[in-house]
């Protein structure tokens, strides 16, 4: 059938309207693809907030490296201790090593820490002879894309020292962790490799290190850093936290399939050039 040049017009602006239509859902691909996956939530790195988006429990308070250790990052980060506000570290004062005011919170009966945790009473004890007697802690729930990992710098304190008591001898005592979805993992404990002298007012501490989750399946989680004394509380224990943070995931595609994608993009945008 002999088409006249206007039918022929028509029948070509049809066709260029048509894979106009059609290169939509190839550009929204090829722009999921080169864009980077979706930044990841903040957990107030730094504390340069204070406090915000954490829960604290216990003596919980912020430190500008008054202390004599950090900050790393930023001019603030979080000071959890296990002092109460009598008389701990004896001879020095009572409180002498509480710095927010607020006591340390009791663990087992009654079991404030734990709670705070989302712990069952007991969970923070080493064993029957090495019972958890007060700590404190922060606590936050985020959410994680899929494969992204959570990190964070720490510096356990202490001026407590493995316990001399027969049944327990050469056990560790006081110690720092963390609790991810209901699962306990020690940062450090007296038994750890502490340095002989510490620039802080504590007697000993480990210096700062770094802690990173394994990668974690997409999804909403609750995670807790803490501190705790162990069998008594005459000796506190300190933990200083920096720069909190969830790290993304990016899957940059190979350049051959980004230039295949350029390709199609340009041949197409001519042919429907040249139809219009």
């Amino acid at each position: 059938m002999t088409m006249n040049p206007q039918n022929l017009q028509s029948l070509k602006k049809t066709m260029a309207f048509k894979v106009s239509v059609a290169m939509v859902p190839i550009l929204t691909i090829s722009s999921l693809i080169i864009s980077p996956s979706a930044q990841a939530g903040q957990m107030n790195p730094g504390f340069e907030n204070g406090l915000a988006n954490w829960t604290p429990s216990g003596d919980v308070s912020l430190d500008t490296g008054l202390l004599g250790s950090g900050p790393l990052f930023g001019n603030s980060q979080a000071l959890l201790t296990t002092a109460s506000l009598e008389q701990d570290d004896s001879p020095s004062p009572a409180g002498a090593f509480n710095f927010s005011g607020n006591s340390a919170v009791s663990t087992g009966s009654p079991s404030d820490l734990e709670t705070a945790l989302g712990l069952s009473p007991g969970d923070l004890d080493i064993s029957p002879f090495l019972q958890a007697f007060e700590g404190s802690a922060i606590v936050q729930s985020f959410t994680v894309e899929e494969g992204e990992t959570i990190s964070f710098s720490w510096n356990f304190l202490t001026n407590d020292s493995n316990s001399d008591f027969p049944l327990t001898f050469g056990s560790p005592r006081d110690y720092a962790f963390i609790v991810l979805d209901g699962t306990i993992t020690t940062l450090a404990d007296t038994n750890s490799s502490l340095l002989s002298s510490s620039s802080t007012l504590f007697n000993q501490e480990t210096g700062f290190q770094t802690f990173t989750s394994n990668p974690l399946t997409a999804g909403v989680y609750t995670l807790g850093i803490g501190i705790v004394d162990i069998q008594d509380t005459a000796s506190t224990s300190a933990l200083l936290i920096d720069a909190p943070q969830e790290t993304p995931v990016t899957t940059p595609e190979p350049s051959s399939k980004l230039g295949l994608l350029l390709l199609i993009t340009l041949g197409v945008s001519s042919l429907v050039k040249r139809w219009s």
